[in-house]
């Protein structure tokens, strides 16, 4: 039976995927809970021992795990294994490592760090607390509104 190019691409989305994860420091149980699969099941999914499931959530996960890398890369540049791994304030993470967020928050927790990303490359997210106090500290020129 002929396999279907479908597949194929989904294993090669697949492999560069967790390849640059790796490059990024997370480990491979974060990067099963990101796809959402058990360690064991995504080591034989790469080594090709077993074929790439094609359930929905399973290829939406693929996809926006691809979008995440894209985000992720737009945002931070050369230093995306610093954010990944870096307790966040913000919604959503709420203290916690984005990676442990993705790794334990499901789909939702995906779309929702996708969705910050995009939101912090578009310029709608707004400033910290601690760069709007950074900021007041900073010397302020008088500036005079009225014409003279």
């Amino acid at each position: 039976m002929h396999e279907s190019p479908l597949v194929t691409l989904d294993h090669r989305i697949l492999v560069t995927t967790t390849r640059i994860l790796a490059t990024w420091g997370v480990d491979r149980g974060h990067q099963a809970a990101l796809l959402g699969w058990d360690a064991p099941c995504l080591q034989g999914l790469l080594s090709g021992a077993a074929p790439v499931p094609q359930a929905p959530e399973q290829v939406e996960r693929l996809l926006l795990t691809v979008e995440l890398i894209r985000a992720l890369h737009g945002r931070y540049g050369q230093v995306e294994a610093w954010w990944l791994h870096r307790p966040n304030q913000v919604a959503p993470f709420d203290g916690r490592t984005p990676v442990e967020y993705l790794a334990s928050g499901g789909l939702e927790a995906l779309q929702a760090t996708v969705q910050h990303l995009d939101d912090a490359l578009r310029g709608r997210v707004p400033p910290s607390a601690e760069a709007v106090a950074l900021a007041s500290t900073l010397p302020q020129p008088d500036i005079t509104l009225e014409d003279d």
